[in-house]
């Protein structure tokens, strides 16, 4: 008898010897299914031997977990003498859910390896069916389909009299489930009333219901234990433990089938990754090849617009004085060199000119470096409050000098005359003549407007013009810079980065093999999006010495629970006890948000190097890798790139020209050493009408750090479907 059965007792060991319960209960299923009936297949296989039914027939079979339990125990207890039969138009129900061929396509499979020869498949409604079977001939009729109760007493009351008056037994499935519209228990309450039974708790319930006369003695015992509770409960517990193990089993088959196919579509992932890095080296090739001849392509228009100007230059003198023997391209190749010579020459005096301001500054220095530049400050001082005085002792020190050198008479003879002629000018009503007029500043002539001149000269204005524009432009940006830096206190933090990026402590991240990255996310009630975009994209890393730390700003939602699920070491999730602060509502809070969250973050970073990433957005595989690379060859210290980013339409487009400007970076696409991690987000960046992000970036731009830009989209950045964040909170702190 039942060999496996430790526990229990005598009493469970008596109770297996009256229904002769042996090894079968134990059997590993042949095929297995979802289905709440897994956990009634050990049941399926002892109900089979206890009865040896000549006729099975099941309507409703779905994947086939029951009707496969019955004919592998067929098979195995009556060989040879049972017929089986499954009725079900595999289309679903209601309850069962709507689907399509696969499922037929897998039961008919699982069918025909394995039992075609004692069963089959009728797909057909369940009352056309009915009249291919003889009265009493079935003697296990198992039912299962649409669940309501008019549908199964329906069914009950048209396969009545097919059931074997003698050995008749009926299945009826859910007798537990009260949801919805379900009705079998309400049946299986009245059927019950009028026959003997027996009825299962677990795996939604099953109905044993016994209708024949003649009745095995281990099916007689059964139905006696359901007047007889402990010996029921024992039973139950019985088969709901074999139940639960069957149930245990399918879930470890579809783990591994999960992991066969996982380490298959990652073998697929891998080939196509290499196919794609063929492929972009292929690009990268033609891209090489495109700039060259783009390059050629340049240098040719430069000859074409040259090969132009010296022939307007000809034509010009073609309609004026054309040179003798009437050689026009040799004119113009003349005209072309004393241009050259010109500017030559002016590039000569210009420099001249910078060597004279040299010299002249360097006296300068040497003057205001002197001890009697020193020691006559306080004399320039009083000067400076005096004018009067100053020109009194200026006076002075003239007539002193002209007198030492013998000047004096010379040079009051000279005034009388001058006096005289003024006077006699203005006798006369003319104006006295100036003074000599110091040399003029030598000034460019202004560039022509559009339309003078030929193409080549329409060319250059325009192209001086946009230069002239783009520097004011820059040179306003940088004032601005710097106005803001002045008060921000910049100056004190250039000296110091300057001083800090030569120390061994600084350069120990080139160093060393694989360096720790930390990865700061700030979050706010989108988990969902958190885990399965964000995270996933930095689980899916090709770089994995990571360490993703997670700050909630005072999130409510499940954010914590589904990180733990995920049971990776390197993330770590801090979920702030209040949110802000921030403006008030009204006010650019979208500016700042997340500011707080992310500071937090920053301050417990321990990676080498640092970079972000927004809750709802994704990084390409390699992008760590890639730019810890690109850090490492070049000892760059702040990196960024371009990224994609998904507009209002569902499309995509590029973003990001490599000019560290806003518009053109945003918090997903950079990469620093960690010494930048000290600048944080200012709160109050909204008062200057700047995002808290590039006013971050603003101040690091000002150091003057070692630049990189690698010229590839490594982020994907999501289109905002989720305003939530911007909106105060009960409790939120308002900043002042």
């Amino acid at each position: 008898m039942l060999t496996r059965i430790e526990t229990g007792g005598a009493d469970l060991a008596a109770l297996a010897d009256a229904l002769g319960i042996d090894e079968e209960i134990d059997w590993p299923p042949a095929y297995l299914a979802p289905s709440a009936w897994l956990e009634h297949v050990p049941f399926a296989f002892w109900l089979v031997k206890a009865l040896r039914p000549s006729c099975i027939v099941e309507l409703g079979t779905h994947w086939g977990v029951s009707y496969a339990a019955f004919c592998q125990a067929a098979e195995r207890f009556v060989p040879g003498t049972t017929r089986a039969y499954a009725v079900d138009t595999w289309r679903g129900d209601a309850h069962a859910g709507h689907y399509g061929e696969e499922v037929f396509t897998a039961v008919s499979a699982m069918n025909a390896a394995r039992w075609s020869g004692f069963s089959t498949l009728i797909r057909a409604e369940f009352d056309a069916a009915r009249a291919q079977f003889a009265a009493g001939e079935i003697e296990l009729l198992h039912i299962d389909g649409l669940h309501t109760y008019e549908a199964v007493a329906h069914d009950f009351r048209t396969w009545r009299d097919a059931v074997s008056p003698r050995r008749g037994v009926v299945l009826f499935h859910d007798t537990n489930v009260r949801a919805g519209d379900f009705g079998v228990w309400r049946l299986w309450r009245e059927l019950a009333e009028a026959h003997r039974h027996f009825e299962f708790h677990h795996g939604h319930g099953l109905g044993v219901l016994g209708l024949g006369d003649d009745l095995p003695a281990a099916l007689t015992a059964l139905f006696e234990m359901q007047a007889q509770p402990e010996r029921a409960a024992r039973l139950r517990a019985l088969f709901a433990a074999r139940g639960a193990a069957v149930r245990e089993r399918q879930a470890l088959a579809e783990a591994e089938a999960k992991l066969r196919a996982g380490a298959a579509a990652l073998g697929s992932a891998k080939a196509e990754a290499a196919s794609q890095q063929s492929r972009a080296a292929q690009l990268e090739a033609a891209l090489g090849t495109a700039r060259a001849e783009a390059d050629a392509a340049r240098k040719e228009a430069a000859s074409q617009r040259l090969r132009a100007a010296r022939l307007e230059a000809a034509l010009e003198l073609r309609a004026g004085a054309a040179p003798p023997g009437g050689d026009i391209e040799a004119a113009a190749l003349a005209e072309e060199e004393r241009r050259e010579a010109a500017l030559q020459a002016l590039r000569a005096e210009r420099d001249a000119l910078r060597e004279q301001s040299d010299l002249l500054r360097r006296q300068l220095d040497t003057v205001m470096t002197s001890i009697s530049w020193r020691l006559t400050a306080p004399l320039r001082a009083v000067v400076r409050r005096a004018p009067s005085l100053a020109r009194m002792a200026h006076g002075t020190a003239r007539l002193g000098y002209w007198t030492l050198k013998g000047q004096l008479p010379a040079r009051l003879r000279e005034w009388r005359a001058r006096t005289q002629e003024w006077r006699e000018a203005r006798a006369r009503g003319v104006a006295p003549p100036s003074l000599p007029a110091t040399a003029a500043l030598r000034v460019a002539p202004p560039p022509p407007a559009i339309g003078q001149g030929g193409p080549a000269d329409r060319l250059a204005t325009l192209e001086h013009r946009l230069v002239h524009v783009e520097s004011l432009l820059e040179l306003e940006r940088g004032r601005l810079d710097y106005a803001l830096g002045a008060i921000e206190g910049m100056p004190a933090r250039i000296a110091d980065y300057h001083a800090a990026r030569e120390t061994p402590e600084y350069l120990a991240a080139f160093e060393e093999e694989e360096p720790l990255v930390s990865v700061c996310i700030a979050t706010v009630n989108r988990a969902e999006l958190l885990v399965e975009r964000a995270i996933r994209s930095l689980q899916a890393q090709t770089y994995s010495n990571l360490e993703i730390i997670v700050v909630g700003d005072h999130t409510t939602d499940d954010t914590e629970e589904r990180l733990a699920r995920l049971r990776d070491r390197r993330i770590r999730f801090v979920n702030l006890p209040e949110r802000g602060p921030y403006p008030r509502p009204g006010r650019a809070r979208w500016q700042v948000a997340g500011s707080n969250a992310m500071n937090h973050a920053l301050s417990l970073c321990n990676g080498r190097f640092v970079t972000h990433l927004d809750d709802d957005d994704a990084m390409a595989a390699d992008r760590i890798a890639t730019l810890l690379g690109e850090a490492r060859a070049h000892r760059a210290d702040f990196l960024w790139h371009p990224f994609w980013t998904e507009g209002p339409d569902g499309r995509w487009r590029r973003i990001g020209d490599g000019r560290f400007q806003l518009g053109q970076i945003t918090t997903g696409s950079i990469f620093y050493h960690r010494y930048f991690a000290a600048f944080g987000w200012d709160v109050y960046a909204y008062r200057l009408d700047e995002p808290g992000d590039w006013n971050r970036l603003r101040k690091i731009k000002m150091l003057r750090p070692r630049l990189r830009f690698v010229d590839r989209p490594l982020l994907y950045h999501y289109a905002e479907r989720n305003q939530g964040s911007f909106v105060a909170q009960e409790g939120e702190r308002f900043l002042e």
